[in-house]
């Protein structure tokens, strides 16, 4: 569970018009998009004393004012009381810079603190894009021809793919040893002679 101070990760960023409806609005609408995707149960808590106040954004995210609990002047006040109610300090997530509240906050049991600064630039990191698969380039017009020459195809015929490609020739390249001569013949006496074999007797 998170308890955030609303107006503290507002003034982590100086372009912020403090306690104003639009920063208000933005900072809900940043908490509420990052709340959607898994962030559980959150309160935010910010200063001030709105219609609204103790407004559900959804099922697990709350908008808290101090006009929601007597006594209360500023939103530190409203967060540690919170606290105290829940009576579950040791597994809640508070947010905030304010050294003073966070004091007060170990005070009551919280171990886990999230400085504001950081906080809102996780809350502004873009949602990763959805990758999706390259559709193969179609090959040159070389490319084709190098590939039908390869398979013996013409590919300027329209029925040239029904047709079953061109079978090796089974006869020996060029270069390709020739048979052996039979013994008798001279032109293998020549070659071993040549080649410096000594004829067995």
């Amino acid at each position: 569970m998170h308890i955030i101070d609303g107006n503290n990760v507002a003034g982590s960023d100086l372009g912020f018009d403090l306690g104003t409806r639009g920063t208000e609005e933005y900072i809900i609408g940043l908490v509420t998009r990052w709340n959607e995707k898994g962030g559980g149960r959150v309160i935010l808590v910010f200063d001030g004393h709105r219609q609204e106040t103790g407004s559900t954004i959804n099922g697990n995210l709350q908008v808290r004012y101090p006009s929601d609990i007597p006594g209360a002047t500023d939103a530190d006040d409203v967060i540690v009381t919170l606290v105290k109610e829940l009576n579950n300090a040791p597994n809640i997530t508070a947010v905030t810079s304010d050294r003073i509240l966070q004091q007060r906050l170990r005070r009551v049991g919280v171990r886990t603190v999230i400085d504001s600064r950081t906080f809102l630039h996780m809350l502004r990191q873009p949602e990763p894009k959805e990758l999706k698969p390259e559709k193969p380039e179609p090959p040159t017009e070389a490319e084709a021809q190098e590939w039908a020459d390869f398979m013996g195809i013409d590919i300027s015929d329209p029925d040239a793919t029904n047709k079953p490609p061109r079978e090796a020739s089974s006869k020996p390249a060029s270069d390709t040893v020739s048979e052996r001569p039979d013994k008798g013949d001279s032109a293998w006496e020549n070659f071993l002679k040549n080649s410096g074999v000594t004829k067995l007797k």
